[in-house]
């Protein structure tokens, strides 16, 4: 059978719409835009009495006063995504929801292809037979929903902070990060400062990597257009950067700010525990440092040769701390959990799924 595990979401999905098609309640921008940014809700907020209505918000409420803040609640990420396709006459922001929602899930499948595909050439290298999970990267699977949920957030904080009387978004909110601390000094100021995202993000597709020919990757990436330039003054600028295959990142952001001389980069690069654990490093489960950082190092030497400004980080789904060394910034478990916030519990719960036991 062809990737069951699909097959039963989409099963589910469509008894969803059936179920709930005939009482979806209007809700508001405003509250896509709260959940996806994970914000305390007001109880007094008209559009919660719609989102616990089509089960978008799924745990018990155990607080009435109007005046206090929902502030811990599970979302369904199913029922986001029914929402927006029953809307009428959707607004721009809820088919972006529903096309980058829409997205996630069907990479799913075409990583599962891909891994499939992969794992029949080996087996027909190796002469033995094919067994297609043993070689889930988890990794990817990482990579894949965090590439449309990075989008996501962005464009939750430009629809967030589209008016004259919104207090702004930092990209340590953006990002999720807890704790200051864990950014460069340097950089710090660029992270705690209230940001106005301008509604248009482009995804970029970079031609050249930085392993085979650093000159022509750095002039690619400068010349990435970062909006108009009589929309600086006022609105952040964001591109969403797609290496090469195989380059030394999986996932990067140009950010132009206001009235700021130079372009600011952030490169992600996905570690997930197992995928770390087939490196044959000693105690692979307590060792996060991703073969020396050698992948950040690499950048830094290439980065460097333009003196762009930039910062590297490490999502992990490691059991430790973050951490800060020079520009790179590893997160564990912890952190990356926060970051995917309404995605969390599928990315969990497709570990389960696609990602065989470990034997012995």
């Amino acid at each position: 059978m062809e990737m069951p595990y699909l097959i039963i979401y989409f099963m589910i999905f469509e008894k969803i719409n059936q179920w709930y098609g005939l009482k979806f309640s209007s809700a508001n921008d405003g509250i896509l835009v709260t959940i996806i940014l994970s914000r305390p809700i007001r109880m007094d907020d008209t559009d919660l009495i719609a989102a616990i209505t089509n089960s978008l918000i799924t745990n018990t409420i155990t607080i009435f006063d109007p005046e206090e803040y929902l502030d811990k609640y599970t979302a369904s990420i199913l029922m986001m995504l029914a929402m927006t396709r029953k809307a009428k006459n959707p607004s721009p922001f809820k088919i972006t929801v529903r096309r980058l929602l829409t997205s996630i899930i069907e990479s799913l499948k075409d990583t599962y292809e891909e891994f499939k595909r992969e794992a029949t050439f080996r087996a027909h290298i190796s002469g033995r037979k094919s067994n297609p999970k043993d070689h889930i990267d988890e990794g990817l699977l990482l990579e894949k929903i965090v590439r449309y949920w990075l989008q996501l957030k962005l464009a939750a904080a430009a629809a967030a902070t589209i008016t004259k009387e919104a207090d702004g978004i930092t990209l340590l909110q953006l990002l999720s990060f807890n704790d200051q601390f864990i950014i460069p000094e340097e950089y710090q100021e660029l992270f705690l400062t209230p940001l106005f995202f301008h509604k248009y993000i482009p995804v970029l597709q970079l031609r050249y990597n930085s392993w085979e020919t650093n000159v022509l990757f750095l002039e690619e990436l400068q010349d990435v257009q970062c909006g108009e330039l009589a929309s600086r003054l006022k609105w952040t600028h964001v591109v969403v950067l797609i290496p090469h295959k195989d380059d030394a990142w999986d996932l990067g952001l140009k950010i132009r700010f206001p009235e700021v001389a130079n372009d600011f980069y952030i490169l992600i690069d996905m570690k997930s525990k197992r995928e770390s654990e087939r490196m044959n490093r000693p105690n692979p489960s307590t060792d996060p440092r991703f073969i020396d950082r050698a992948q950040y190092k690499h950048m830094k030497s290439v980065m460097r040769m333009r003196d762009l400004n930039f910062m590297y980080v490490y999502m992990s789904t490691f059991e430790v701390d973050a951490v800060l060394n020079e520009r790179c910034v590893t997160l564990g478990s912890a952190e990356t959990k926060r970051f995917l916030g309404l995605v969390s519990d599928l990315y969990r719960a497709l570990r389960v799924l696609f990602i065989p036991p470990k034997k012995g």
